[in-house]
């Protein structure tokens, strides 16, 4: 008897990290001993470290997609406020870094921190990109980077093509938006960190069911160093930058800060990171074991959306 399968594209966001090329190893042994293949988001200005293109290639070899976060994923790249012509620039240039270093197309784009802006959706289109898996459509913001942007609650919840003036409605333009999974909270790895495996396993299977009886896609956000075995305990200040470790953490965590948002929510995140490691295996055996998902490439979903082999908005 067939199973009637949703489609899972698992997609994981890069950062320039000391231990980066460990951890990303780490990350594909896992991923390859489990039959996963995902979607890898780069930011460019990584490739210029020595050394690191190896760990790159591989992932391409072993049949990832490797996507494009950004030039820099750092000031004074602001996607949020950068004029068009400057969008277009540094998204034009991180494409050609990517593709010249690693020799594979370019086609998928995801903001750093999910903040993006109508001039991003324009110059991703003007750049050549096929896809931008930014938006947590129905994800309340409150909890999350961009405390002020409501309008993920009225987003379509399902692949669409944006609107040149709104990255969160429909319109007229050939890119296809990809919404990160969400339903008031996203469906990222943070979720088992803040909330706990019984909960994240019961949200998964929800939404997976949605997704099967609907005909839409699943978008997983996790990170490769989660995937890395480490005892290292993180400080209490981890996330909070070096000035929260001489001026305490205090009322300032309940006040908005840039984009970070209400700092607060970030107490709630595990600091252990063998635990960080050890629940990360668990989703990722618990999503793998299911016979209803399919892993896909955001590519592969995209050659199955516009042969008419996956449902669209």
């Amino acid at each position: 008897m067939s199973v009637r399968r949703a489609l899972f594209l698992f997609t994981l966001d890069i950062h320039g990290r000391s231990n980066l090329v460990a951890e990303l190893a780490a990350c594909l042994d896992e991923l390859a001993h489990i039959g996963i293949r995902g979607t890898f988001f780069l930011p460019a200005t990584l490739l210029n470290e020595s050394g690191i293109t190896a760990i790159f290639k591989r992932l391409v070899d072993e049949g990832h997609q490797l996507a494009c976060h950004g030039l820099l994923h750092r000031e004074p790249e602001n996607f949020a406020s950068d004029p068009l012509e400057v969008q277009i620039r540094n998204l034009k240039q991180a494409k050609a870094m990517i593709e010249a270093a690693i020799d594979v197309e370019v086609t998928a784009f995801r903001a750093p921190s999910f903040i993006l802006s109508a001039e991003t959706i324009v110059a991703l289109e003007a750049c050549g990109y096929k896809a931008d898996v930014s938006v947590n459509s129905q994800r309340l913001s409150l909890i999350s980077s961009q405390v002020g942007n409501f309008r993920w609650l009225t987003a379509p919840r399902w692949p669409y093509h944006p609107s040149r003036s709104n990255p969160y409605a429909r319109g007229d333009l050939k890119l296809w938006e990809i919404p990160v999974t969400a339903f008031v909270l996203p469906f990222i790895s943070t979720m088992h960190q803040a909330l706990g495996l019984r909960f994240t396993r019961l949200f998964a299977g929800a939404m997976i069911q949605e997704a099967k009886a609907l005909n839409h896609p699943i978008v997983y956000m996790a990170h490769p160093e989660e995937f890395y075995p480490s005892d290292y305990v993180r400080p209490r200040t981890y996330h909070f930058g070096r000035s929260a470790e001489t001026e305490g953490l205090g009322w300032r965590l309940f006040v908005p800060k840039g984009n970070a948002g209400f700092r607060i929510r970030w107490l709630l995140y595990e600091r252990d990171e063998h635990k960080i490691h050890r629940d990360t295996m668990e989703v990722v055996r618990f999503l793998a074991k299911r016979r209803d998902v399919e892993f896909v490439t955001v590519d592969e979903y995209l050659t199955r959306l516009e042969g008419g082999m996956a449902s669209r908005q």
